[in-house]
């Protein structure tokens, strides 16, 4: 046999195995629903039913076809929890309404695929309208009780937000209950305004902003219109809670959120600071008194202690005490626009004896006067201040009787539990749906 006749031969074998092949695998793909009880999840068997893997959270969707066989008119899906949605197409094939129902009880697993005759046996949930353009814009959206009472409506506006009314059910009528703006781009919410039954304004929420750069307020009024509290978020740093007089007008209490800690400062019935509580993180408590002019007067510290560790803190090492704290040091401040320090104490711990003083005569940073106790209460060293240059030291001997004096008024207490539970986090925003891709 020559070269060409092998030739010849061996093309004629591989060109039988390939078409052997390729019939092969089309009859394996190709199998009729009718005789494979279990097709290839995903694959489209009838010209219109497509099952899918429990992955996908579909148990099947049926596609119906216009005139060309080409064009979709309807897709039902019947998900894996029961749930029925159904896609309504219009021109060239684009989704323009979407419909979802409530799950039926039983197993949906162990019924039949639904055709559209089955819907009429589901209850709605919603009907959201699609832009025609393609996009899975949400144009407006209707969502329904489990007992067909209106639950909400929604709607773009002209500016590309989406807008939602909230309607309360029907036990309290159905009258509107929260209005709702949606950013157009993200979903994220950004206006809301929640309503009493009557229909007054309850509270009233505004954001701007995104990430780093997010701010928020959050006001609530009483049943006559009154603000009664306010919150306020600023960045990732900073959330303020105001509470209002009766008068809705004049704040009362403010809780300060920062990364330092929570300060809650108390105002007189005019509005000035009385006092400020700051909370720190390593345990202590700030207070702070003010004067005319919301002006810094006197500043205690207030340290965190056991009472029932006498080791570390004996009975006789106490000395002003409040609520589990002892005070650790105070400071008093001129009545100047900075606030200059006029005289700071520090304790030692237990808060009985002054460790240390420092006295300025002027609100300038010299001349000043720095003096040192022993853990006996004596006076230890004096150092007198008149420029920036070394100061002049005096030392004294163990066991003199010179102490420092602190009147009555800065040792004065007030109510430092409980300690206020703020999250400087402001509670995650609602963010809708308002682009579909079904």
């Amino acid at each position: 046999m020559n070269n060409k006749n092998r030739f010849l031969i061996g093309g004629a074998i591989a060109l039988l195995v390939a078409v052997g092949l390729f019939f092969g695998i089309s009859a394996f793909f190709n199998t009729s629903s009718k005789t494979d009880p279990a097709p290839f999840p995903g694959r489209q068997i009838d010209r219109g039913l497509i099952l899918r893997d429990s992955s996908a959270k579909e148990r099947f969707r049926v596609v119906n076809y216009g005139p060309d066989n080409r064009t979709p008119t309807t897709t039902l899906i019947e998900k894996v929890d029961g749930s029925v949605s159904l896609i309504e197409h219009g021109d060239r094939g684009m989704p323009r309404f979407y419909k979802e129902y409530y799950p039926q009880d039983g197993d949906a697993s162990q019924r039949p695929a639904l055709t559209l005759a089955d819907l009429p046996k589901f209850k709605l949930r919603q009907i959201s309208e699609l832009a025609r353009d393609g996009s899975g814009d949400v144009v407006a959206q209707t969502v329904y009780r489990t007992d067909g009472t209106l639950k909400e409506f929604g709607t773009r506006t002209k500016n590309n937000d989406f807008t939602v009314i909230v309607y309360s059910d029907s036990t309290t009528g159905g009258a509107p209950e929260r209005v709702q703006t949606f950013d157009g781009a993200t979903g994220q919410l950004r206006f809301e305004e929640g309503f009493y039954p009557d229909g007054k304004l309850a509270s009233r929420m505004t954001t701007t902003g995104t990430g780093y750069y997010f701010a928020a307020r959050r006001e609530f009024y009483d049943d006559s219109g009154k603000l009664i509290r306010a919150e306020s978020f600023d960045g990732p740093y900073s959330t303020k809670i105001y509470e209002y007089a009766d008068d809705g007008k004049t704040v009362k209490l403010l809780s300060d959120w920062g990364p330092s800690g929570v300060t809650l400062t108390t105002y007189d019935t005019a509005g000035n600071k009385a006092l400020d509580r700051a909370y720190r993180t390593d345990g202590s408590v700030d207070v702070t008194y003010y004067g005319a002019n919301n002006k810094a007067v006197l500043k205690q510290n207030w340290v965190k202690y056991d009472p029932a560790d006498t080791v570390r803190y004996p009975a006789d090492s106490l000395g002003t005490v409040s609520d589990g704290y002892y005070l650790g040091g105070f400071s008093e401040f001129y009545d100047d626009s900075y606030a200059s320090l006029k005289r700071e104490v520090k304790y030692y711990p237990g808060g009985k004896v002054v460790q240390s003083s420092e006295t300025r005569p002027t609100t300038s940073w010299t001349p000043r006067v720095l003096k040192t106790y022993r853990p006996d209460g004596s006076l230890e060293t004096q150092r007198n201040y008149q420029t920036w240059s070394t100061p002049a030291t005096e030392t004294f001997a163990p066991g003199n009787t010179t102490r420092e004096a602190v009147d009555a008024s800065k040792l004065r207490t007030t109510n430092l539990v409980p300690a206020p539970v703020v999250d400087g986090n402001w509670p995650k925003l609602p963010v809708r749906q308002i682009k579909l891709k079904p």
